[in-house]
This record gives C-alpha cells, sequence and structure tokens, in this order.
C-alpha cells in the first residue's frame, strides 16, 4: 500500500488551518486513518512532502507512529517538496 501525504485524522488538518471553529463538533467525518491501521497487513510506504502546504509533514508522521507494530513500514520523504508539486520530485 502506497500512501501519499497521508494524515492521521482530517480533523487535525482542519484545525491547523481554520482553529477558531469548533471542528470537533461540525465535522461529521473526521476521516481517522489511524483507526484503519490495524486492519493493514500488507507492505507500506508512507510518501510525505517536505514543504507540505497543505498537510503538514507531522500529521504523516504521526500516522506512521501508529505502524510501529507493523514490520513492513517505510517512510520517504521528498525533500523540498510541496502538496501540489510532489510529483515533480519523483523521478
Amino acid at each position: 500500500m502506497i500512501l501519499v501525504t497521508p494524515f492521521y485524522s482530517i480533523l487535525n488538518v482542519a484545525q491547523d488551518i481554520y482553529w477558531m471553529f469548533p471542528l470537533s463538533f461540525l465535522l461529521k467525518d473526521k476521516f481517522e486513518s489511524w483507526r484503519k491501521v490495524e486492519g493493514i497487513n500488507v507492505d507500506s510506504l508512507l510518501i510525505i512532502a517536505e514543504q507540505d502546504e497543505v498537510i503538514a509533514p507531522k500529521y504523516g508522521h504521526n500516522l506512521a507512529n501508529y505502524f510501529a507494530s507493523k514490520p513492513k513500514l517505510k517512510v520517504k520523504v521528498i525533500i523540498g517538496a510541496g502538496h501540489n508539486n510532489i510529483a515533480e520530485f519523483m523521478q
């Protein structure tokens, strides 16, 4: 499985941007990726854009922590890449 610019919960990503709103009450689905990790039993690669301006790299690294018990996880940080130009750095 390959995840590009992953996050562990969209709530945390949204709270970075819209900190002034009570998003925990407003978001119906929080897309909690970390809750799905337990059921993943395949080799996994998390690709994180170092300069991601939409999904901060810390959220990809936080998700990686939930994979700690999985034997086949690789995290690749793409140096200099942003959210919308990560493909340009992966040649």
